[in-house]
């Protein structure tokens, strides 16, 4: 308020009442105007002290010899008097109203006096606008204007009152009044009392600053800053700031809980918290990033490291800082993070990652080696039962001998292999194979690279006379064959030279001439697992190696039983 009549271009003198003195102050307006007029400065201050009547209107005076117009302006701890010469009283009490008018309208003030003879209270312009009401120059009845203070408030802004008319201070109060559209606004009011010449009090004068809009954004402020601290806690960040060259630090009450630090004993500087807090591993790494950091100037820079903890396991912080200019001095902002429970979730998972894999890497040795024991076996078991049973050319019973001991040590052998591979079979028991069927004819196709094995499927085919077997050796011809002579049945070998075994499967499964065959996997691979992954893409059946005559034939003669029907 006082810049306004200061830089004023009308003469003007400030009045304040202090205690019992009076003191007068003069713009520089005033000075250049009694300058100009040779009048002394005294002279103008004289009038001011002497008083003139209150409201508006222009007072004609005198100073010295010169004949004055001066309009006096009320204000709560005293009073302001524009002067203009005589001859120009009336504009220049215009002119002074005017530029008030629109000082106090920028400044958001509005000015009142209450007169305690009428119980009535007067507004300037301003003040009726802050208020929303119509301009009245016959005041407004002050219980009227009461009764629209909140009621929590009422009490406080009378006391005010009472408060300032019993002494000559300036007495204050913050209070809430209703706006026409029933929502509340928010004043400073500011009141001083006014005296006659036998010191009684006449009335009340005083100033109103709307300050809603200040307490509306300090709420909101004050809002956002308990969400961002409920974020903060709930993510446990800390933060700090340090002046880099005097290396003084400050830091909130969660920085000081990661460090393990006494709030009450204040932050350590940035060298005490490197030597005492950061793990002694990490010292001069991190010692290094922030002297390079702090000579570059760089911006922004992050890492981890470790901080010893006091059950004797390190614990994880990342750390994110950020280097700026404020008031002349280089400052270093940081977030500061316990990430320990992430590091050991980040090393459990790369722990289970890395058994993962040498469990798959043991899975396909395994599967390897079931493949590569299995596969010969299956001809060594295979053709020496077909030798046994051969009733074209029957052995003798010395041969039968010799054959018997090949198939019981093939069998151990066999025995010893599933244990040392730790194979439990999905296969269901071997059924007894019923007779040969007398009508119809099974279309067959055989895919298998091994000439061996395709032999020994030949042969135990041959028991079925009725059965019509094709064969190929890789998957490319398998797809031709199927697709050229749709078979019944397709026994396919699951290690293929050319085109993985799952594949062709799909392809027959969805060219409609192959869709309705059945399709078997063939294999010397009896890792259950890898049965079950078999099954669940779809192939019908799962045979492995070496073949069980029985359990292939019963196969066999189910399947033409089915297409018999």
């Amino acid at each position: 308020m006082d810049r306004i009549w200061l830089d004023a271009p009308l003469p003007s003198l400030r009045v304040r009442a202090t205690g019992s003195a009076i003191d007068v102050e003069p713009n520089e307006a005033a000075r250049r105007w009694a300058l100009a007029h040779g009048v002394g400065l005294g002279a103008l201050q004289d009038l001011a002290r002497a008083g003139l009547a209150r409201g508006p209107a222009c007072v004609p005076a005198l100073v010295g010899s010169v004949a004055v117009t001066c309009t006096r302006v009320d204000l709560p701890d005293g009073h302001l008097v524009w002067v203009s010469d005589a001859g120009a009283g009336s504009v220049a009490t215009q002119r002074a109203t005017e530029f008030l008018d629109r000082a106090l309208v920028l400044a958001g003030v509005s000015v009142w006096r209450i007169d305690l003879f009428t119980r009535r209270i007067f507004f300037n312009a301003v003040g009726f606008r802050v208020m929303g009401m119509s301009e009245d120059a016959n005041g407004i009845d002050l219980e009227s204007m009461r009764s629209s203070i909140h009621p929590e408030d009422r009490q406080a802004v009378e006391q005010a009152a009472e408060e300032a008319l019993k002494s000559d201070g300036v007495v204050d109060v913050v209070a809430r009044y209703r706006n026409p559209d029933g929502s509340w606004r928010t004043l400073l009011t500011r009141r001083v009392a006014e005296r006659d010449v036998a010191g009684r009090a006449t009335g009340l004068a005083g100033i109103s600053i709307d300050l809603s809009r200040q307490l509306a954004e300090r709420e909101r402020a004050e809002v956002l800053h308990e969400r961002t601290q409920l974020i903060v806690r709930a993510l446990g960040v800390g933060f700090s700031s340090r002046d880099v060259d005097t290396d003084n630090a400050v830091w909130d009450e969660t920085m000081c809980r990661i460090y393990g630090v006494d709030p009450e004993r204040g932050p350590f500087t940035g060298r005490q918290w490197l030597q005492r807090c950061v793990h002694p591993q990490d010292q001069a790494r991190i010692e290094r990033s922030i002297r390079e950091a702090d000579t570059r100037g760089e911006e922004v820079a992050e890492t981890e490291f470790r901080i010893p903890d006091r059950d004797g396991q390190p614990r994880w912080v990342h750390s994110w800082v950020r280097r700026t200019s404020r008031g002349g001095r280089r400052m270093a902002y940081g977030m500061h993070m316990d990430v320990t429970e992430r590091r050991r979730a980040e090393e459990m998972l790369q722990q289970r990652q890395q058994l993962e894999q040498v469990n798959r890497e043991k899975s396909a040795f395994m599967a390897r080696m079931s493949h590569e024991l299995r596969t010969p076996m299956n001809a060594v078991l295979g053709f020496t039962q077909l030798l046994a049973d051969d009733a074209a050319d029957p052995p003798s019973e010395r041969q039968r001998e010799r054959l018997a001991r090949i198939a019981g040590a093939g069998a151990e052998m066999m025995s010893l292999v599933d244990g040392l591979l730790k194979i439990a079979h999905l296969e269901p028991d071997p059924a007894p194979a019923p007779p040969p069927r007398a009508a119809g004819g099974l279309r067959v196709l055989c895919v298998e690279d091994n000439p061996v094995n395709l032999q020994l499927v030949r042969e135990l085919l041959a028991l079925r006379p009725t059965v019509r077997l094709a064969t190929a050796v890789d998957g490319g011809s398998g797809l031709a064959a199927a697709l050229n002579e749709p078979p019944d049945l397709v026994l396919l070998d699951l290690q293929l030279p050319d085109i993985d075994s799952v594949e062709v499967m799909r392809r027959l499964r969805a060219d409609p001439r192959t869709a309705g065959c059945r399709i078997v996997a063939l294999s010397a691979d009896a890792m259950p697992d890898h049965i079950e992954t078999a099954l669940a893409a779809g192939f019908d059946g799962y045979w492995t190696k070496p073949i069980q005559f029985d359990r292939f034939l019963a196969g066999i003669d189910g399947l033409a039983a089915e297409i018999a029907h």
